[in-house]
């Protein structure tokens, strides 16, 4: 390098130390940070006095060193733009934890906005980017810290947290609506934490990725519209009453060490909660965790493509151990559907008046049973009971030899539970011999004909004297008009080349089916690109599809609203139960009931992010590989050649799938999981 260079370099670099504005104790006059002084530097804890402004304008960095925090006992208004944000970092490690704290004490202005909420007065931060705080003298601390303040955060990036983002203490009762809007928290060990008896805190249109938690809360909350994703847990919500709408819930896996509950990824222990509307797929573990008090709803909800990473654990749990008059639970209009592992629904309540009507479960895979009901009664209690009505329960899989169980008094009313395979039995009683009232399972429909076909598939006291006694003097031959449309059975793909494939169904039974749709292309949030309407025909030729697409078909009836959806993936014919869940092929080599787990060969690392490694015990036995989503679609296959064979499945997105061998010893299998 020549020397005339090199002290260039040196001279830019000189200029730029020079321009940086070194700031540290007490603001006492109205101060502008302008960006042609940026950026600043904290060396010592800035204090903003009250009723004093410290105003920082758009493209200023402000760099802290180790500890050091800025206090707002006045006004902050630090509004950026869209494309020139303001800048609060590290001045020196770019780690979590190597600053202090942006601090809003009591004493500071509160956020004044328009009915438009358009901003008036106050403290304000928009369009920041905040990042690496979270540490003063070795303490943890929030890296925005709310001390009975209330500043406008709005469209502002939040990340790296060593605790939380935004921690909010407000421990009043004020009838207020304080908004947190449009921001984005990345890798905080928590984003949002808050003690607030406020109604309400809302929380909207933000996105929480790879945090430890996104939301614990103490207090009511509005959360709506928001996105989480590759979270350990999402929410973590007790006291007060919880509104959680229209948000998106996809790739969490809970990586919780603490006892249960708290590895759920969705935890709510609450007086009461609004769930609804909300997308749940592609997520591992336990997902929902419910402990309701008051009147609690699950309502118009997708769970979907949810695989457990263990071969027990509960898609929703609901647990409560006791309850008060007027507590009420609703589940109702729920679509719960290709999931894998997970027991769909465990509930267990004490007295708990309980609604659970028009859900729809079906192509679920599971190693136990597919659903089970207690709630625990005593003797005067008989006015507590259960109401399971007009829900579809069809096209699951379970290699339990049970698929649903009940205890306490349940009201069994116009159900459909037909067509599941691998389940000796659809329904078990568990209650006790003495137990009254007897468990009346009259008038659902079984998909059997006679009375006594229906008593082979009841598990009870004829069965097992330990268990309780069960009534079912007539039984439904066919589903009827109030449940959700079912989805359509028997779905068959075929190949005619030139990229026409070729899908039929077998009709529905329903006497108001009105019409089919068919689904295929790029598939995202429970919706696909391409829908046509094939009418009452039960066959369809789509153009511009492989025999190795993702090809669903519906049925809808009469009710069924053309084009009506609502927002994303709130399709609100199926959710209304006036379009069905999709059906796909299902075509595993023998039928998945007859496809058994193996020790014939490993398979590792389980889970895998980008390559699994198949060894096989005897090279002989085995001589083609299969990759099997839990939709029975076959996604690549291979020859083997020798014992040891490594594959690839980053393309694959994450989920359970069926790695199945088969060759000279028949068709052996086993789950993997892809991170």
């Amino acid at each position: 390098m020549s020397k005339p260079l090199l002290l260039l370099i040196i001279s830019v670099f000189a200029a730029l130390r020079l321009s940086a504005t070194n700031v540290s104790g007490p603001v006492t006059t109205n101060t502008l940070w302008s960006v042609v002084n940026s950026p600043y530097i904290v060396t010592g804890n800035v204090l903003v006095m009250e009723g004093i402004t410290l105003t920082i304008e758009p493209g200023v960095e402000v760099r802290f060193d180790a500890s050091k925090a800025l206090q707002v006992n006045g006004t902050l208004v630090a509004r950026g733009t869209a494309t020139d944000s303001i800048r609060f970092t590290s001045n020196t490690t770019q780690i979590p934890g190597a600053w202090g704290n942006i601090y809003f004490t009591t004493s500071s202005a509160d956020v004044v906005v328009d009915n438009a909420g358009n901003y008036v007065s106050g403290s304000i931060m928009e369009y920041c980017l905040v990042e690496y705080g979270g540490t003063i003298e070795d303490t943890d601390a929030d890296m925005l810290k709310l001390d009975e303040a209330l500043p406008g955060i709005r469209h502002c990036t939040i990340k790296n947290a060593l605790n939380a983002g935004i921690g909010i203490y407000y421990p009043y009762f004020d009838p207020l609506n304080y908004r947190l809007d449009n921001n984005a928290f990345r890798q905080c060990r928590i984003g949002i934490e808050a003690l607030c008896y406020s109604k309400w805190l809302s929380i909207t249109n933000s996105s929480f990725i790879m945090t430890e938690t996104g939301i614990d809360i103490f207090g009511y909350t509005i959360i709506d519209n928001n996105l989480f994703s590759q979270n350990s847990q999402v929410l973590k919500l007790t006291y007060g009453e919880q509104v959680i709408t229209n948000n998106e819930f996809s790739d969490n896996l809970t990586t919780s060490t603490y006892p249960y509950p708290d590895n759920f990824i969705i935890s709510l222990e609450i007086q009461g909660v609004d769930f609804r509307n909300n997308l749940c797929q592609r997520n591992g573990s336990d997902l929902l965790y419910l402990r309701p008090e008051g009147v609690c709803r699950i309502r118009s909800n997708i769970f979907t493509d949810n695989v457990y990473y263990s071969t027990t654990g509960s898609l929703i749990e609901i647990d409560e151990f006791s309850s008060w008059e007027g507590d009420t639970l609703f589940m109702e209009n729920n679509l719960i559907t290709n999931n894998g592992n997970f027991k769909p629904l465990s509930v267990s309540l004490m007295g708990l008046q309980t609604y659970f009507t028009s859900n729809v479960i079906t192509n679920n895979y599971t190693s136990e049973e597919l659903i089970d009901v207690y709630n625990y009664v005593t003797q005067g209690m008989d006015s507590i009971v259960t109401t399971f009505k007009d829900n579809v329960i069809t096209q699951n899989h379970s290699t339990s030899d049970i698929l649903t169980s009940f205890k306490g008094v349940i009201a069994l009313h116009e159900n459909s539970l037909f067509n599941n395979s691998s389940s000796a039995y659809v329904l078990k009683n568990a209650n006790t011999p003495t137990f009254q009232p007897y468990l009346d399972v009259s008038n659902n429909y079984w998909g059997v004909e006679t009375v006594e076909e229906l008593s082979a598939i009841i598990y009870d006291f004829f069965d097992d004297a330990n268990l309780g006694i069960t009534m079912y003097d007539s039984i439904l031959l066919a589903p009827t008009s109030s449940n959700p449309v079912l989805p359509p059975a028997g779905v068959q793909k075929n190949g005619m080349g030139n990229n026409r494939v070729q899908l039929s169904w077998l009709p529905n039974s329903e006497s108001d089916i009105k019409g089919y749709n068919v689904y295929w292309g790029s598939y995202a949030g429970y919706t696909f690109e391409h829908m046509a309407d094939a009418g009452l025909n039960t066959s369809f030729i789509v153009e511009g599809a492989s025999i190795d697409d993702i090809i669903a078909v519906t049925a809808y009836d009469n009710d069924y609203i053309s084009g009506k959806k609502s927002i994303k993936w709130l399709n609100e014919n199926m959710l209304n139960g006036h379009e069905s869940a999709y059906s796909y092929e299902l075509h595993f080599p023998l039928g998945i009931n007859e496809i058994k787990e193996t020790t014939d060969f490993s398979i590792y690392p389980v889970p895998a992010s980008e390559k699994i490694t198949i060894e096989l015990n005897n090279p002989d036995d085995y001589s083609t590989l299969s990759i099997v989503n839990i939709q029975g679609q076959t996604l690549k296959t291979i020859h083997l050649t020798n014992s040891k064979t490594e594959v690839g499945i980053e393309e694959f997105t994450r989920g359970m799938y069926f790695i199945v061998l088969s060759g000279s010893k028949g068709i052996s299998m086993k789950k993997v999981i892809r991170m």
